[in-house]
């Protein structure tokens, strides 16, 4: 195998691992696909990239961001989820890049409000009506 049909292999690999694909097991995975499906692969190998970069700021390997990131976009896809989404989180990471561009110097602490972006609405239960109140503490 040359260099870029090794890096092309290494990026397959990647992707498979980031969206469940030729896995056995998954839970709820009909629902789960049909909700992946929607999402832009793109825009979830953006989302990925930050995460992964981020994640470099504490010299967390690939293997274990691919593995954080899968759990993440497991919550985030969960079949109830209407608003709490990936995409709710998608469209939040975007604004945040986007701030961040326009201004380097508006975000003094890039790194706490980006894990704050990712996981604000990991754990959201749509039976409860108190999932804010909850949330805070």
């Amino acid at each position: 195998m040359n260099k870029n049909q090794n890096q092309n292999h290494n990026d397959t690999e990647t992707h498979n691992d980031i969206y469940n694909i030729n896995k056995e097991k998954i839970s709820s995975s009909i629902l789960r696909k049909g909700i992946i499906s929607l999402i832009n692969i793109e825009d979830l190998d953006y989302l990925f990239n930050i995460f992964s970069e981020y994640n470099s700021y504490f010299e967390i390997s690939k293997e274990k961001s691919i593995k954080w990131f899968s759990k993440i976009r497991d919550f985030y896809c969960q079949s109830w989820r209407k608003y709490h989404s990936i995409n709710h989180i998608l469209n939040f990471i975007k604004s945040f890049d986007s701030l961040n561009k326009e201004n380097k110097e508006f975000i003094k602490d890039k790194i706490s409000v980006f894990y704050a972006i990712i996981f604000h609405d990991i754990i959201y239960t749509p039976s409860r009506n108190d999932n804010e109140e909850v949330k805070k503490y």
